[in-house]
């Protein structure tokens, strides 16, 4: 017997990972850039 939810788990984490890493990727490569590490820095101050 397969056990669905083991593997309804291991896909959604495995998407959740893919869009934790789609999200960075788009910050990282988008024009507000700077401005979310100025926020990063702000957040980190206080």
């Amino acid at each position: 017997m397969i056990d669905i939810d083991a593997i309804s788990l291991e896909l959604y984490i495995s998407g959740y990972l893919l869009w934790k890493f789609n999200l960075s990727a788009e910050i990282i490569f988008s024009p507000d850039f700077i401005r979310i590490i100025l926020l990063i820095v702000v957040l980190f101050l206080t």
